[in-house]
Formats: C-alpha cells, structure tokens, sequence
C-alpha cells in the first residue's frame, strides 16, 4: 500500500507469513518510497532489485542531443495521446514536467514523480521511442 499527499509519500507493506513488516515514510512529494520498500523486501528475501546508479554531472552535448525530440503516446498513456518533448538545458535533459535525472546505460528518472524513462534503440543504436512507467511512445521528430 502506498499513499501520497502534497508534502509526503509512504509505503507500507505486511508479510504476515514471514513476521515481516516494511514502512517507508518520506517528507519529499517523489514516489520513491515504493521502489525502496520494494528493494527492501527484496533484498531481505534474496531476490533480484534494481540498483540505481544515478548520476547529477552533465551529459557531453552529443549525447544530449541523441534523446532530445518528440515522443508522441498513445490513448493508454495517462494524458491520452500527450506529445511530449525532451529538451536539453545546460547538458542535462528536460521535459515539460521537470528535469531528468540520469541512472544507468539510456534510463532516466523523472525528478517530481520517481517515473523511470527509458529510451529504446534501434538496431543502428538511433533512439526510437522512450517509455514512461513502462508506457510507450514513439519518437515523433
């Protein structure tokens, strides 16, 4: 269970089976408290978790360039058929919610909201399309 309000986000998670409870409380309004308590029951259960190795330098200008553009959803997206666009400014990406924070290889966090964003390449290593929380969209220009 998780709940968020302007101000706070938690996470609360009960394994009665294995005298297990996990609460995560968390005075910043970003969603990250479900991936900690995630990787939390994770790690005390010896299963797989995602590893976050974000990084706050700048990107090298011709990396920045290769993610900015449109990336057009479709009707399942929380806006239905929203454009969004990834800009650059002062070599880190940007996009009309707020700016993004690098993690590993072509995945990015959304700084507000604790979304993941991954860009997809094709065979030739050009970005195609991004994903939002798993959401696709495809690169418009």
């Amino acid at each position: 269970m998780t709940g968020r309000s302007p101000g706070f986000t938690t996470y609360f998670a009960r394994y009665p089976d294995d005298q297990l409870c996990i609460i995560v409380l968390s005075n910043l309004y970003i969603s990250s408290t479900k991936e900690i308590g995630e990787s939390i029951a994770s790690i005390i259960f010896h299963e797989p978790y995602t590893k976050r190795a974000l990084k706050n330098e700048p990107l090298i200008t011709e990396s920045v360039k290769q993610f900015t553009g449109s990336y057009q959803f479709g009707e399942d997206f929380l806006r239905p058929n929203f454009k969004m666009e990834i800009t650059e400014g002062y070599g880190r990406l940007r996009c009309s919610f707020v700016d993004l924070i690098r993690d590993a290889g072509d995945d990015f966090i959304l700084r507000s909201y604790w979304s993941i964003i991954h860009f997809q390449r094709d065979s030739s290593q050009k970005i195609i399309e991004l994903t939002f929380d798993g959401i696709k969209a495809s690169r418009t220009q």
